[in-house]
């Protein structure tokens, strides 16, 4: 049986708001400014901004093609924070512009053992676009995998995503963390994985080879239909005595079509 989409996020509107002039005989015009986090698609004549959760679909003016994307600084780019501004004029005519936007690391998913000396998590923290809305903790979109994580330290970390199982309609996947430790609650930037990756089978070696071919063969068998993820983390909560207590916890993603 097929399952709904879960669109986990209203509309996420930021920046100078709405800034309007009523024109008397003349009509009405207005201007306001959003964030999103987006897929940059190139496949099409035009470029296409995909936006996560929301399904909307952007397409500038005055990011037409891959020469204005390279000007942009987003020539290589697959996913971005982007900033848009709409203007509609007298007439209610809607024109898109593009503003800014900043690349978004993207990495792969994990075909080798782990080497790193792993750390626990802190938590994961919410990215807010307007002050009040927020994306999910962890979503799948587009194909990508999308989590913010906190942890103790005065630095960056680094971070792994592997497969691991599946149970029926759900893929299990950890993640894992490494830093050096710090005295401070350091907010992370935004970790997205690729999960088309998930079929370099070749490069990996046996263990991981085996969880991911079983991810994979789930995805082939719900075509169609839609899974989730099951995000696995190993985080750092407080016990009675004050001391860290290793736990390790499990966040279920929006459910998705595997279509990538």
């Amino acid at each position: 049986m097929k399952k709904n989409l879960l669109l986990t996020i209203v509309y996420v509107l930021v920046g100078a708001g709405l800034l309007a002039s009523c024109m008397p005989d003349e009509g009405y015009s207005a201007s306001s400014t959003f964030n999103r986090i987006v897929t940059i698609d190139t496949a099409s004549e035009k470029v296409k901004l995909n936006a996560d959760c929301t399904g909307e679909v952007f397409q500038p003016i005055n990011l037409v093609d891959k020469g204005q994307l390279n000007m942009a600084g987003l020539g290589d780019a697959k996913r971005a924070f982007v900033n848009l501004r709409v203007d509609v004029d007298a007439s209610y005519k809607q024109t898109l512009t593009f503003l800014q936007g900043t690349k978004i690391d993207v990495k792969p998913v994990l075909n080798h053992s782990l080497t790193d000396s792993i750390k626990p998590l802190k938590g994961l923290h919410l990215i807010y676009m307007d002050g009040y809305s927020a994306y999910p903790s962890v979503w799948v979109s587009n194909g990508y995998l999308n989590v913010a994580p906190m942890i103790m330290s005065n630095g960056k970390g680094k971070y792994y995503l592997s497969a691991d199982k599946v149970r029926g309609d759900t893929l299990y996947f950890n993640f894992h963390a490494t830093y050096e430790n710090g005295s401070y609650e350091c907010y992370d930037d935004l970790q997205c994985f690729d999960l088309r990756t998930l079929r370099d089978t070749a490069n990996a070696d046996k263990a991981m080879r085996d969880k991911m071919s079983e991810v994979l063969q789930a995805l082939d068998e719900h075509r169609g239909d839609s899974v989730c993820v099951m995000f696995v983390g190993e985080f750092a909560t407080k016990g009675y005595l004050a001391n860290d207590t290793i736990v390790k916890k499990g966040v279920l993603t929006n459910y998705f079509k595997y279509n990538f």
